[in-house]
């Protein structure tokens, strides 16, 4: 690796930018993959589910040529541009096998699961008494929870976000919803500008610009619309970048080469519930009025899928460089020689879970003591139904920032 190329972990990598010449030059292309040629997924055949749409189309152009500006400039052998654009679509069918209530689950009748084993009971936490060192429970009741005991958010939320299964899925009910359009549409464009000046024989200078932006919208884990606002996120990554680049030959046998550069990379992740109000599921207000982002409250299960994400803001970074080279050719001998100056900025805001992320597992319904091994499902939608969570949090974050200096000097001598 030459000496210039140092502060990396990694590889080093080495682009050069194409400039225009004297001859106006342009270039036009696409690719783009049919979905009508493209063969149905090996398990929406499994599902019984319809081939769905797929994109891919890659575009793009190029143009250069000399900056002829009439009774003004003529550029040729002096003043070049370039300029570049770049477009991707693309629809990706990811499909995925998700574990949500049944009809009579949603009901509170975990009946069903008690003929595949006693495993599956459902113990009633309100029923909890001391039993030497632990907790006793009582069942309920061939596994029915009385409407009475259902949480008013919880039943709001399976209203609004939980589809009722499509496949059969396993005999306990697992994997029994198949998303087969689930898969995420990203879009993708670049920008590229170079503007090129011969100032002399032994001076020249180009000044650049470049732009690219990513835009992609998350899965679709649960089907339907609602649940694409609550299930998972998208992230938008935009980058700007601007160098200045001066070469001035001295001497056949001396050459300095000095850049300055700017670059900014930006990732906003999305969530696709924000702006939520969280009290129409029954939430309180004073909870809405101390989240600093307003956002779905995140679930999570021990066997059904959960509902919502974590939240975050824009986490720009931005690098500053200067770069100077200075090569000799002294005899047999080649010296180079210079310094690498940077210092990079980055502003962090994640949000987290700033209405609240709640976890439901078997605590509170597993029995007959409250050690016992909890049922492989059932057991936690039952919690939700009752309002108990094993666990929760909510995050009230900071903005973070932080400047890091990097300022280097390299020679490196190569002799022929």
């Amino acid at each position: 690796m030459d000496a210039a190329s140092g502060h990396t972990g990694g590889g080093s990598v080495n682009v050069i930018t194409k400039s225009g010449t004297n001859t106006p030059h342009g270039s036009v292309y696409e690719f783009n993959r049919v979905s009508n040629l493209t063969a149905n997924l090996f398990f929406n055949n499994l599902a019984g589910a319809p081939k769905q749409p797929t994109l891919y189309n890659q575009w793009g152009s190029s143009f250069g040529a000399p900056v002829m500006i009439p009774k003004v400039l003529d550029g040729r052998n002096r003043v070049f541009v370039f300029l570049a654009y770049e477009g991707i679509n693309e629809r990706l069918n990811t499909p995925v096998y998700s574990t949500v209530p049944t009809a009579a689950q949603r009901n509170g009748d975990f009946s069903g699961l008690l003929a595949l084993g006693a495993n599956y009971q459902i113990y009633d936490p309100s029923t909890g008494v001391v039993q030497g060192s632990r907790i006793s429970r009582q069942p309920f009741p061939n596994n029915l929870i009385p409407a009475s005991r259902f949480n008013p958010i919880a039943q709001a939320y399976l209203a609004k976000f939980y589809p009722l299964p499509n496949v059969a899925g396993t005999s306990n009910g697992l994997n029994n919803f198949y998303a087969a359009g689930d898969g995420s549409t990203p879009r993708f464009n670049n920008t590229l500008g170079r503007l090129d000046f011969n100032l002399s024989d032994r001076h020249k200078l180009f000044v650049s610009g470049r732009h690219n932006n990513y835009d992609g919208s998350g899965e679709n884990l649960l089907g339907g619309p609602l649940s694409t606002t609550a299930s998972l996120t998208g992230s938008v990554r935009t980058n700007f970048g601007a160098m200045v680049d001066d070469v001035y030959t001295f001497s056949p046998t001396l050459v300095l080469n000095t850049r300055l550069n700017w670059t900014q990379y930006n990732q906003v992740v999305v969530n696709f519930s924000s702006g939520f109000d969280i009290t129409s599921l029954g939430f309180p207000q004073s909870l809405k009025n101390a989240a600093p982002q307003a956002i779905l409250p995140q679930l999570s299960f021990s066997a059904y899928r959960g509902i919502g994400a974590a939240g975050t803001g824009p986490t720009p970074y931005d690098s500053y460089q200067i770069f100077s080279t200075a090569t000799k050719l002294a005899n047999r001998h080649s010296l180079k020689f210079g310094v690498d100056l940077r210092q990079t900025r980055s502003t962090v805001l994640s949000a987290g879970n700033p209405s609240g992320t709640f976890t439901f597992g078997t605590n509170w319904t597993t029995g007959p003591l409250d050690n016992s091994s909890g049922a492989p499902i059932g057991q936690d939608m039952a919690s939700f139904l009752l309002g108990l969570p094993t666990s929760g949090g909510l995050d009230v974050n900071s903005r973070s920032t932080l400047r890091v200096g990097y300022y280097a000097g390299f020679s490196r001598t190569i002799t022929m």
